[in-house]
């Protein structure tokens, strides 16, 4: 079975217009751009609550800056970011997200836009810490 899911965006004239970001079947039912990190942001119109969360990573997209943790896909800002993301490494203060590979234990900290997540912070722990 093929569930599509449809994403809100706004246009110029500040009207939703819904699509999945491929095809332009007609003028305003389509987006033709893809769904990232500074799409997100910008569509966010009240300040966020952050929230937290463990989990294993199981994918890592350094060109795309997202991230899988336990099936959840967080979009990660630049690093030129007036609020970058925050990145340790187990047993250090420092780390960055090229040190952290597949099958590391996170815990995440993150926004709820809408449907999707902007990871925060992002602390490699124990897998004995994950809950």
């Amino acid at each position: 079975m093929l569930v599509l899911f449809l994403i809100p965006f706004a246009n110029a004239e500040d009207e939703p217009v819904f699509g999945t970001g491929s095809s332009s079947v007609g003028k305003d039912t389509t987006v033709d751009e893809e769904v990232n990190y500074d799409t997100i942001m910008d569509s966010i119109e009240v300040a966020e609550e952050e929230r937290q969360t463990t989990g294993q990573i199981q994918e890592i997209d350094l060109t795309a800056r997202t991230v899988i943790v336990s099936g959840f896909l967080y979009h990660l800002g630049p690093a030129t970011d007036p609020y970058p993301l925050i990145v340790k490494v187990l047993g250090s203060e420092y780390g960055a997200l090229e040190l952290l590979k597949v099958g590391d234990h996170v815990q995440v900290l993150y926004i709820q836009a809408g449907l999707h997540r902007i990871g925060n912070d992002l602390i490699q722990i124990e897998e004995s810490e994950e809950h």
